[in-house]
């Protein structure tokens, strides 16, 4: 685990002069009392909708100096609801920042975007991370466009393939154009796929986390796109959403084994980067 010194130079190192709000890093980041940035507070909760235990990425998550909540072993239909839930019911927290199961986030991840969040009051900022781990290795999960909520199917024989979702993802090409164009580092991006994504408050409850099930017309059980639902919610909603390129992340597409028992899951969370958790009570639910 990054040491307190060790965070502050790494945040003294990182810090631009341009103007913008104050807020309170995490432990072992600290903000001098004499800046002129107005003082906001900033106390994020990490989140973790996770039906796998792979054991590099939980590895990682041990390193975060920060409070963190899985919803293990449910379908994702559940558990982004539930992880939204305990989230709006701690008021203390100011942002919910998503940590995918498979996605390996080191320290200097979250340190880099509690320093974008303390240069700019972003309502939503990601890091980046690979799509995948074969043919889009190359390729991040931010995208040009809005990926639409029906999905591409796989046809039966003699059956034309339909439906309209399909995804312009960025490469280090089109991220650095990006960059000039917008004449900025951090990129304005239409779709994240959840990479370390940071929600404000007022973000989280103004936007729902549902699954694609209803406009594909599949079980709930079958459902996901989550990600791709909250982006289509944000852009109808006009809430920009802001991705940093340096915020680069190993994303384990594919791995571990998925262990989902209906009615069996459970909430854990972990206070502040401890190795320990405690159990979270939860309502009953339908899945």
């Amino acid at each position: 685990m990054m040491s307190a010194t060790e965070m502050n130079d790494l945040v003294e190192t990182r810090k631009e002069p341009k103007p913008s709000i104050k807020i309170d890093i995490p432990k072992g980041v600290d903000i001098p009392d004499d800046s002129p940035r107005e003082r906001t507070e900033f106390k994020p909760l990490l989140v973790s909708p996770s039906p796998r235990d792979i054991l590099q990425v939980l590895s990682a998550h041990r390193s975060l100096d920060a409070d963190m909540l899985y919803a293990k072993y449910f379908t994702e239909r559940n558990s982004y609801p539930l992880l939204k839930d305990y989230f709006l019911k701690h008021p203390e927290y100011t942002h919910m920042i998503i940590c995918p199961d498979d996605l390996v986030i080191l320290p200097k991840d979250l340190v880099q975007l509690a320093v974008d969040i303390y240069n700019n009051d972003y309502p939503i900022i990601s890091g980046i991370c690979n799509v995948d781990l074969d043919i889009t290795k190359d390729f991040y999960s931010i995208t040009e466009n809005i990926p639409h909520p029906v999905r591409p199917l796989m046809p039966k024989e003699g059956e034309r393939k339909w439906g309209w979702r399909w995804y312009s993802w960025y490469n280090d090409v089109s991220i650095k154009r990006e960059q000039e164009l917008q004449k900025q580092e951090i990129i304005q991006v239409w779709h994240s796929g959840f990479a370390l994504q940071a929600l404000r408050r007022d973000v989280v409850e103004q936007i729902d986390f549902v699954t694609d099930s209803e406009a594909n017309d599949i079980q709930n059980w079958e459902s996901a796109g989550t990600d791709v639902m909250f982006s289509n919610s944000c852009a109808l909603s006009g809430i920009p959403i802001f991705a940093d390129p340096r915020i680069k992340m190993l994303h384990l597409r594919k791995s571990g084994k998925v262990e989902i028992t209906l009615g069996d899951g459970e909430l854990r969370f972990y206070p502040n980067g401890s190795k320990d958790y405690s159990l979270v009570p939860i309502e009953p639910r339908k899945t």
